[in-house]
């Protein structure tokens, strides 16, 4: 019995001993040097990150009450007028030592650029005067952003194995950079598929968003008469305007798979070998249901055939969406694009 009860004092003190090992910790209010947050966001925002460390049961959460009034004398103590400047050394140790925490949790909000600002969360330990950890991420400079970053830090230090964390984020960044390069919408999508809160998670979005506005041509209307295919490129080029790739026209067609998946004439396949069994189009309509805009006409491309320079390409959307190609004397009507 006697050395149960050892046993259980020893336990108990070895619980004690263990609790008493845990890191005060004084969450600090935000620092938004990005001008997003009013000063309600900011004390919403402080408290929202108080609770997330608070959450892991692994820290003493210093209470804010405590906080503000150590702040206050820490501030009277080093002579400086506000809370915002409390961010130096000297104050820094004064307000540790009136809270007797080991930590504080400070937290900055920058613009890194247009649309897309930072936050950084580090915990430091201002005896040491260095941060022990920290946790970065860009978001969009919007409030609701700054939650969805927090949500995707781990304040509870369980993190995957550093080895495969570190592959993980250079792949990442290199998925990241390769994105940059190519700058094409496709692949900002893929990157978003596999990193959703990697580095340029929020510049995807953006630059996606660009890139498909960028390629949202615009049409003019139908000619009002069929004209040669040099009047027709002098007409839209006076007009500010310019005569559409062979391409650029194909995207018109619909409902007709034959033109739009077989027919291999395109921009990058000019040649005459590249006149397929699909670029010969479906049934002949003359009601418009090939083309998105409702044509039914031969309308001029800009593309001409290779190694032929006196013939072009042109989309007869009347009959059956169908590619062909014809001397440039010959008159069609045709639609301007920019």
């Amino acid at each position: 019995m006697r050395k149960s009860l050892i046993f259980l004092l020893l336990v108990l003190c070895l619980a004690v001993l263990s609790a008493t090992e845990k890191d005060r910790l004084a969450v600090m209010d935000v620092q938004d040097e990005a001008g997003i947050l009013d000063e309600k966001a900011i004390i919403t925002i402080t408290d929202y990150i108080f609770t997330k460390f608070q959450g892991t049961g692994l820290f003493w959460m210093i209470p804010k009450s405590d906080r503000d009034t150590a702040l206050d004398k820490a501030i009277e103590e080093t002579k400086i007028s506000s809370r915002k400047e409390c961010v130096d050394e000297k104050c820094q140790l004064s307000l540790v030592a009136e809270l007797q925490a080991n930590f504080l949790i400070n937290t900055k909000i920058k613009k890194l650029y247009e649309g897309i600002c930072q936050i950084s969360i580090s915990k430091f330990d201002v005896e040491k005067n260095a941060g022990v950890f920290s946790w970065e991420s860009k978001f969009d400079c919007g409030e609701k952003a700054v939650y969805l970053a927090i949500d995707s830090f781990r304040f509870d230090g369980k993190n995957e194995d550093k080895s495969s964390l570190s592959q993980e984020k250079t792949a990442d960044k290199n998925a990241c950079n390769y994105a940059k390069e190519k700058n094409d919408s496709a692949i900002w999508e893929k990157y978003l598929s596999k990193y959703s809160k990697g580095v340029c998670s929020f510049e995807a979005a953006s630059r996606i968003e660009e890139i498909k506005r960028k390629k949202k041509k615009e049409w003019s209307k139908i000619s009002s008469k069929e004209m040669t295919w040099s009047e027709a490129k002098k007409y839209c080029e006076n007009s500010e305007w310019r005569l559409p790739t062979i391409s650029e026209l194909k995207s018109l067609v619909k409902n007709c798979s034959a033109t739009i998946v077989n027919c291999k004439i395109s921009d990058e396949c000019l040649f005459t070998s590249c006149d397929s069994k699909g670029c010969k189009g479906c049934l002949y309509a003359n009601d418009g249901r090939y083309s998105t805009l409702n044509d039914s006409e031969d309308l001029w491309s800009a593309s001409e055939v290779h190694h032929q320079s006196d013939n072009v390409w042109y989309l007869g959307f009347g009959d059956g969406a169908s590619i062909y190609s014809e001397s440039k004397s010959a008159k069609h009507k045709f639609r301007c694009i920019r």
